[in-house]
């Protein structure tokens, strides 16, 4: 046994196990749809409309279990189907004859196609594909930010640490609806890590200082990252990485010495100028051509700057940084009553299925939830650095606090946007400033990494009593802060149950006379037992962790009265972060019967069985768009069924034809 675990212990294995690890969470996430029996695709959606809508109690499908994805199976999966389709025929499809008056196709990018992990659609069933290609991208985000927490001098466990912390993170998670998202924020820690390797001339093979290698494998990842296909992600991380490598040449080098090191800068500089050309050069068959398209679209003119501020996110969705279910979550059609103790389904003032995801920011485009283990010990990374008792002070810390408060003032749609909006051309065609949370989730991500490692070297057994007495202070105010925390929203959660004949009918007016509250959740009995069970959740991480970090101090000043697992804190902190993030997000996305893929109505089939079919188009009039149940054959769906249509849902929409319709 002692020698089987001194063997785990070998560097190399223990890498192994962590890269392992890195790549078992996120299958265990989305099992069903990998080697479970289902399908990633929120198929059951399209029973909303007309015409399937007539056959969802035929073919049992009663609500979708999530219908803020609709994207997924409305955009992607016709986007993958084409591209399959085409290439089986020996055709490339540059072009889509099916919407609007015909539209490129190849040229927009989002499709994936050229992106080489998108081969996954072409060598497996689609709606198996989709579930396989998440979790390969989940891994890649892990496994890279695990090794670029490496090469700023983190340990294992911190590197592991900070990757689960960004693979599971809420931004990327919840964007799973945008395959391109995923495959496209998976690369920049990667991208990082080459940039800080040339800047410290990092030994290669021959264990000489090199930069070739890396300035390589660097335009290799940019290139990767801009064929995954999602060109406002590709615009973050080129900021992102201009940034890093500016800030970085001016604090291992130093500004102070740049008469001397000017040579070396000028190199290093050449080098990552080589190594960003080399990306776009990789990336040219699909970049030139998105370029030309996107110039040609209506977005630019669509919206001005006050109204992209209003994209941003509100302050109250902070609270969504502690529980991610604070403000309702989609897939939750069930609650469970603390009343009746008993499962009860959702039934809001507006006779909802599931808690109303809009009420506040739509839950995609806020999810921020990176874990309470990451907020604690990023802000320890934060602290050691303000009290100037880090480790290493080369540490990039400034650099990802400074990033980290920049994004939350675009996030939030604060007038610094203004300095992208107007100080960058083409940003004024992205309208979402709440995507800088991708910024925020690296920077939260790294800085708890860095945290991890500092109090991970100040506890260690050999650190002497003098670097202990640097931190025991403070560790104490903040292992007890959490455990008061989480004890006084337990005792409240309790409290407030048992003194419900006095509270509950005041709660209830508040309830009833909030338009918000009162639509999304009906009544006050709803809204305690739901924001009870979210309040009681983070309860649970904040005393557990404050037990850890309990249990982390007496290992290093009593070691002898604490068993082996005691001392193993780290371990258990590790756990902790993924056990959270699991948790919080098992069953958001979608895990469906794929049958559901092949059922179609009469309808459709009488419109398939025309002759001539490319000779017109068909389109729909609704009535009212206000409620899903009055679309009538939602755009793209007549795709799948080689339907052409005037219409179409897309991203990129040539102007002209915006103008002509």
């Amino acid at each position: 046994m002692q020698q089987a675990l001194k063997r785990l212990r070998h560097p190399r294995i223990a890498t192994l196990i962590c890269i392992f690890t890195l790549l078992c969470l996120p299958l265990i996430l989305f099992w069903s749809v990998t080697l479970g029996p289902h399908t990633l695709l929120p198929v059951d959606i399209l029973f909303q409309f007309a015409p399937l809508q007539a056959h969802a109690a035929t073919y049992g499908v009663t609500h979708p279990q999530n219908d803020l994805l609709a994207d997924l199976i409305l955009q992607n999966y016709q986007w993958k189907q084409f591209l399959v389709s085409s290439l089986q025929q020996g055709e490339l499809p540059l072009w889509n004859p099916q919407l609007f008056a015909g539209v490129p196709f190849l040229a927009a990018g989002q499709h994936s196609a050229l992106y080489p992990p998108s081969i996954l659609y072409y060598v497996l069933p689609l709606h198996k594909a989709y579930g396989w290609y998440t979790v390969l991208n989940l891994w890649l985000a892990g496994a890279f930010m695990f090794l670029f927490m490496r090469t700023l001098g983190a340990g294992r466990i911190a590197a592991l640490f900070s990757g689960i912390g960004y693979q599971l993170s809420g931004f990327l998670v919840v964007s799973v609806v945008h395959q391109m998202v995923i495959g496209a924020a998976a690369w920049l820690p990667l991208i990082l890590t080459m940039v800080e390797l040339i800047i410290q001339q990092h030994p290669a093979l021959n264990r000489r200082p090199a930069s070739l290698p890396w300035v390589f494998i660097g335009a290799l990842a940019i290139g990767m990252q801009i064929l995954a296909g999602h060109i406002e992600i590709t615009i973050y991380t080129m900021l992102v990485t201009i940034l890093f490598s500016v800030w970085r040449l001016a604090t291992v080098v130093g500004f102070r010495y740049l008469r001397a090191d000017g040579p070396f800068i000028l190199k290093a500089l050449g080098w990552l100028l080589i190594m960003g050309v080399g990306g776009v050069l990789v990336a040219g068959v699909q970049l030139v051509p998105l370029i030309e398209l996107v110039t040609q679209s209506y977005r630019g003119t669509r919206s001005d700057f006050a109204q992209v501020l209003s994209y941003g996110l509100r302050w109250r969705e902070v609270l969504r940084w502690l529980n991610p279910d604070f403000f309702g979550n989609p897939a939750h059609h069930t609650y469970f009553s603390l009343f009746t103790f008993s499962l009860q389904p959702v039934a809001s003032a507006q006779g909802h299925t599931a808690f109303d995801p809009n009420h506040y920011k739509n839950y995609v485009e806020g999810g921020a939830y990176v874990g309470i283990a990451t907020l604690v010990f990023a802000g320890l990374a934060i602290f050691a650095k303000a009290r100037r008792i880090l480790n290493n002070d080369e540490t990039p810390v400034d650099f990802f606090v400074v990033l980290g408060i920049a994004s939350i003032l675009f996030v939030f749609g604060t007038p610094a946007y203004a300095l992208l909006y107007y100080g960058l051309p083409g940003i004024n065609q992205l309208h979402s400033p709440f995507r800088w949370l991708f910024p925020l989730t690296l920077c939260l991500a790294a800085l708890a990494g860095i945290g991890f490692e500092w109090l991970w070297l100040q506890l260690r057994e050999d650190r002497g009593k003098f670097h202990r007495a640097k931190v025991e202070r403070p560790m104490r105010v903040l292992a007890r802060g959490l455990l008061a925390s989480g004890g006084l929203l337990t005792v409240g959660v309790i409290g407030l149950r048992l003194a419900w004949p006095l509270v509950g009918a005041r709660l209830n007016t508040s309830i009833s006379n909030s338009v918000i509250m009162g639509n999304a959740f009906g009544n006050a009995q709803t809204f305690f037992s739901y924001e009870a069970k979210n309040a009681l959740h983070l309860a649970f991480m904040l005393l557990t962790l404050g037990v850890i970090l309990q249990l982390a101090l007496r290992s290093t000043l009593n070691p002898s009265r604490l068993t082996p697992i005691a001392r193993r804190w780290n371990i258990l902190v590790v756990g902790l972060l993924a056990l959270d993030l699991v948790w919080v997000w098992s069953g958001f996305n979608p895990s469906v019967d794929a049958a559901l893929l092949d059922r179609k109505s009469a309808v459709i089939s009488f419109l398939q069985n025309q002759p001539n079919r490319e000779q017109w188009r068909i389109t729909a009039y609704t009535p009212s768009a206000q409620k899903a149940s009055d679309r009538l054959l939602n755009a793209n769906m007549g795709w799948s069924y080689g339907l052409q249509d005037i219409r179409g849902y897309d991203s990129i929409i040539p102007k002209p034809y915006v103008d002509y319709m």
